[in-house]
């Protein structure tokens, strides 16, 4: 496989998300070409992550097209759902068309969080076949996954084959169930690098145990995937 780059992140990336906000697509477009320049070009925002899951397609169709003059400057992530090599490949191409790009920075699992998942993943006939296979032939420059779950999260740490891993990692979740310590941990011993999910501390998550940890324990915030 092609080596991974080493790169730096911004601290804040695009939230890309809002771009799937509003249905119609004809009158949102020049909207969203204006976030994004205004991301871009005031604001010196270099990092946008996107999944198709985001309004069902919604985000990643109104990214492209904003971001097709400035895809040289920027850091561009996108995730997928499925777990087998065949369903991978599609969802890749997808992607890749509906972002006018030729290739992703970044391509990761989307939320992981069961073992049975990475078991599909790692399977023959496995969705990492296809992310090495679109690494080695430069329609991605990195592999990484986001999840919810540390022990989830570690083994896929673990495996070797992942450059990143986005995880809930805040203050909050640290310090009511020492959330995250075990994600940190494994990523700098295996030189992977990682990107803080939910970093306002939102939802409920399960430590290395497995064990759920409400931040803060006694509710108050909404879990959102």
């Amino acid at each position: 496989n092609n080596p991974s780059p080493t790169i730096t992140l911004p601290i804040l990336g695009f939230p890309s998300l809002s771009l799937a906000i509003y249905p119609n697509a004809t009158t949102q477009q020049p909207l969203a070409d204006r976030a994004v320049r205004h991301a871009v070009e005031t604001l010196s925002v270099s990092y946008f992550d996107v999944a198709p899951e985001y309004g069902d397609g919604i985000a990643q169709s109104r990214l492209g097209p904003a971001l097709r003059p400035y895809r040289s400057r920027v850091f561009l992530a996108a995730k997928t759902m499925y777990r087998t090599a065949i369903d991978a490949e599609i969802d890749l191409n997808h992607t890749l068309d509906a972002l006018t790009t030729e290739y992703l920075d970044l391509y990761q699992f989307h939320s992981l969080s069961a073992m049975d998942e990475v078991d599909a993943i790692l399977a023959p006939g496995g969705a990492m076949e296809t992310f090495r296979k679109a690494k080695s032939d430069g329609r991605i420059r990195a592999i990484g996954f986001s999840a919810h779950d540390e022990k989830v999260a570690v083994r896929m740490i673990r495996t070797g084959w992942v450059d990143t891993c986005m995880f809930p990692i805040n203050f909050a979740a640290y310090h009511y169930g020492k959330v995250g310590q075990k994600v940190l941990e494994a990523a700098s011993d295996h030189g992977v690098g990682v990107i803080a999910l939910k970093s306002g501390a939102k939802g409920r998550l399960t430590n290395a145990t497995g064990t759920p940890v409400t931040v803060p324990p006694k509710g108050g915030f909404r879990h959102i995937p």
